[in-house]
C-alpha cells in the first residue's frame, strides 16, 4: 500500500482507495450533520425543576412546628386529667371508704381524728397529682424546647436545600441554553475531525459535553432515606411526619457529603 507522497512542487497526494472512502465518509457525515442540525436536543430539553419536592419538604416542616405548638397545650393537659382522674378514683373508691370503714369499727366517725385522717389522706392525693403534673409540665418544656431546636435545624436545611436545589436549576438551564446556541457549531467538530483525518490529523477537540448535573441535589436525596428513619422516632410527632421532616435533614446530609 502506499502513503502519501508528493511531486517536486510539494503536492500532498495520497492512494486512491483512502481518497475513495474519505470522500464517503464526507457524503454521510454530511447527511448526518444536516440531520443533526435539524434535530437539536437542547431545543426541548429543561433542567430539573425541584419546586414540588421542596414544597413537599417546607409542608413537612410546616407540619411539624404545628404539631409542636400544640403539644404542651393539649397532649399534656390531657395527660394530667386521666392521671388526675386515676388518682381520684383510687381515693374515692379505696382509700376514703377504707379509712371510714376503720374509724366505725371503733365508733370513731365524730372524732377529731376522723376530720383529720380524711383531710390528710384527700392532701396526700391532691399532692401526688401535682407532683405528677409538675413533673409532666417539666418533660414538657424539655420536650418543647427540644422540639423548636429541631425545628430551627430543620427550617435552616430545608432554606439550605431550597438554596443548592434553585442554584443547580439556574446552573442547568445556563449549560443547556448554552449547548442550545452551540450546537450546530459543535456538530462542526466532528467533520473537521473527518477532513483531517486523511492526513492522520484531527481537526479540533470533541465536542463537548454537558456536565453531570444534579450532584447535589442527588448527594442530598442519597442521605434522605437515612434522615427517615431518624426522623420517624423523632418525640411528640406522628411517625410519617416524621419520616417526612427527617427525610430533609437526611437529604441535606446527603447534600453536606456532596459537596
Amino acid at each position: 500500500m502506499g502513503g502519501s507522497g508528493g511531486g517536486s512542487s510539494g503536492k500532498s497526494d495520497w492512494p486512491d482507495y483512502m481518497k475513495t472512502y474519505h470522500g464517503q465518509f464526507l457524503g454521510e457525515m454530511d447527511a448526518f450533520l444536516n440531520t443533526a442540525q435539524v434535530a437539536n436536543p437542547y431545543t426541548t430539553v429543561a433542567p430539573y425543576n425541584p419546586d414540588t419536592d421542596l414544597a413537599a419538604m417546607g409542608t413537612a416542616v410546616t407540619n411539624y412546628g404545628s404539631a409542636l405548638a400544640s403539644f404542651d397545650t393539649g397532649y399534656i393537659g390531657n395527660a394530667i386529667t386521666a392521671i388526675s382522674a386515676d388518682i381520684l378514683d383510687e381515693l374515692n373508691t379505696r382509700e376514703i371508704p377504707v379509712f371510714e370503714a376503720g374509724m366505725s369499727a371503733i365508733n370513731a366517725t365524730q372524732s377529731s381524728g376522723f376530720v383529720i385522717g380524711e383531710a390528710t389522706i384527700i392532701a396526700r392525693a391532691s399532692a401526688q397529682i401535682a407532683r405528677e403534673a409538675s413533673a409532666l409540665h417539666s418533660l414538657a418544656a424539655v420536650g418543647v424546647l427540644d422540639g423548636r431546636g429541631r425545628l430551627l435545624q430543620f427550617t435552616l436545611e430545608h432554606n439550605r436545600m431550597k438554596i443548592a436545589a434553585k442554584t443547580d436549576q439556574a446552573k442547568d438551564k445556563l449549560e443547556i441554553d448554552i449547548h442550545e446556541v452551540t450546537w450546530e457549531l459543535d456538530l462542526y467538530t466532528y467533520v473537521g475531525n473527518m477532513l483531517a483525518a486523511i492526513g492522520g490529523g484531527r481537526g479540533g477537540s470533541s465536542v463537548s459535553k454537558p456536565n453531570k448535573t444534579a450532584s447535589t441535589i442527588g448527594g442530598a436525596l442519597s442521605g434522605a432515606a437515612a434522615g427517615a428513619m431518624v426522623g420517624s422516632v423523632v418525640p411528640g410527632i406522628g411517625t410519617t411526619v416524621g419520616a417526612v421532616v427527617g427525610a430533609v435533614v437526611g437529604g441535606v446530609g446527603g447534600y453536606m457529603s456532596a459537596t
